[in-house]
């Protein structure tokens, strides 16, 4: 959990604040995940909200939870 928490607050410093190189976040990212499209990859990564102390915004999770409904991607357990 610690180094998930580090790895997030060096990407909300890239991102967020510009403190970091983004080049660098997206080159690590895209080497571990094995990702060649660098520039689709970066762009995916630049809309990402990363909180750097690894708060969670449940009222996102209900919105995504609920589109999943709708969309017909999870049903509910007693179905």
């Amino acid at each position: 959990m610690s180094g998930f928490l580090k790895g997030q607050r060096n990407f909300y410093d890239a991102a967020i604040k510009k403190k970091e190189s983004m080049e660098e976040i997206v080159e690590l990212v895209g080497k571990y995940l094995r990702v060649e499209d660098k520039k689709s990859l970066k762009l995916g990564l630049s809309v990402q909200d990363a909180p750097p102390n690894g708060e969670v915004n449940l009222k996102e999770i209900q919105e995504d939870q609920d589109w999943y409904f709708q969309e017909g991607l999870l049903r509910p357990r007693w179905m």
